[in-house]
């Protein structure tokens, strides 16, 4: 993810000081993975050279699949889907990763036929596509027959993917090329032009990365992403107390001062202020209760430093740092805790240690701890109430349940 925002950054800044042409087409792609056409990733499969078994397990997998919709917390009967893999599923990000790497293909095919012009960094170094999932940037020179090149390869990709592009957010950027070509561009392709910098991969790109108020943006969407994340390792410290909310974050004790004071919470018009805010307007209507009583002795010694700006901590950790190992030896201390068999913890320690893609230990660590969301767990959080809704979807026979699921299911065996 990193290094595709590098690497357009790297062009952009080549192109700036050589002041050589280039011309830059965001994509924009409407409901990526709801829109693909399963015929087609079928064939992808086949063209990348995977097994036949492999193309059955993965048939079984995604284009075998119903699903229901909650409404007011009572799921609905389950309905087959007919297109895209499905948002939210571990597999879909590696199979629409397939899907676009058709339109890094056909891009290849019109550059080798001469058609397409990519930038050029370096004499054998030629950059044509940036890609992540369905983030897409089409880079090229800034020249007629690359724009009937890019509207060429954009139809035939929908053609035979059946993804629509969106050409009203999709945006056209040129660099060192007169404003004329720029109108013209955005007229030919549909879409709307736009100026440096822009955003990829919801970072912005076209700047000084050395400078820290490139990253002023990025920073704050960060903090309150991070504001909002109720995660139990997070403190704030308080500094300024303009970006800490007063209510719903950690910041003083181990709750959120809501949880603390709920009878005092449900008094405040204004339930989102950030600490600096708090003052009079606080409490507007008389204090009588013995918890509120407290809650305002304790505010009461709560000072904000104008200096200092606020900052998180990660307590489990003295000095506040948060580290991967540390977090991994958190949860298996916990794990430990909550008395999981020896033979499971034994199995969990063995699978972290193997050579396979973070998302494929996940994956294996649900199925090791039975965490999947099968009829049986879904019966038992509540969701799926009928008895007869908790046989196999498949056979029909025996309840869906993780080893049924994965070992005996008639359908498992075939594949």
């Amino acid at each position: 993810m990193v290094d595709g925002v590098l690497s357009l950054n790297k062009i952009i800044d080549h192109a700036t000081k050589e002041k050589k042409e280039c011309s830059i087409f965001k994509v924009d792609f409407q409901q990526a993975y709801d829109c693909v056409n399963w015929h087609f990733l079928i064939s992808l499969f086949q063209k990348f050279g995977f097994s036949v078994n492999w193309c059955k397990w993965m048939e079984s997998c995604v284009f075998n699949s119903s699903m229901s919709i909650l409404v007011n917390g009572n799921p609905t009967k389950d309905f087959w889907v007919e297109r895209g893999p499905r948002l939210g599923d571990p597999l879909s990000p590696f199979l629409f990763t397939l899907v676009a790497e058709g339109l890094a293909i056909l891009v290849q095919k019109d550059a080798h036929s001469g058609r397409f012009k990519g930038y050029k960094l370096k004499e054998n170094l030629e950059v044509r596509i940036l890609q992540f999932a369905d983030d897409t940037m089409l880079v090229g020179n800034g020249c007629w027959g690359n724009l009937r090149s890019i509207k060429t390869i954009i139809k035939g990709y929908e053609l035979v993917s059946e993804l629509k592009v969106n050409f009203c957010k999709s945006k056209v950027y040129n660099i060192n090329l007169e404003e004329y070509f720029l109108e013209r561009d955005s007229q030919f392709l549909c879409c709307c032009s736009d100026t440096l910098p822009l955003k990829f991969l919801g970072i912005s790109v076209g700047i000084n990365p050395r400078r820290c108020n490139s990253w002023t943006s990025f920073v704050i969407s960060l903090k309150k992403r991070l504001s909002s994340w109720k995660a139990r390792g997070i403190r704030f410290m308080l500094g300024k107390g303009d970006t800490v909310p007063l209510w719903h974050g950690i910041w003083l004790g181990g709750s959120a001062l809501k949880h603390m004071f709920p009878s005092v919470f449900n008094i405040p018009r204004r339930p989102n202020d950030m600490v600096r805010e708090m003052g009079d307007t606080l409490l507007e209507k008389p204090v009588t209760m013995l918890e509120a009583m407290e809650f305002v002795e304790i505010l009461a010694n709560v000072k904000p430093m104008d200096m200092v700006q606020d900052d998180f901590k990660w307590w489990p950790v003295a000095g506040g740092v948060f580290t991967l190992k540390r977090c991994y030896h958190l949860f298996r201390d916990r794990l430990e805790e909550d008395v999981v068999d020896a033979n499971k913890l034994m199995a969990l320690y063995q699978f972290w240690k193997t050579q396979v893609p973070s998302k494929l230990k996940v994956f294996g660590w649900r199925v090791i701890l039975d965490i999947l969301p099968s009829k049986m767990q879904l019966a038992k959080r509540g969701i799926i109430r009928n008895e007869q809704d908790k046989m196999c979807e498949f056979c029909g026979v025996v309840v869906e349940d993780l080893n049924h699921l994965i070992l005996s299911c008639l359908l498992s065996k075939n594949v």
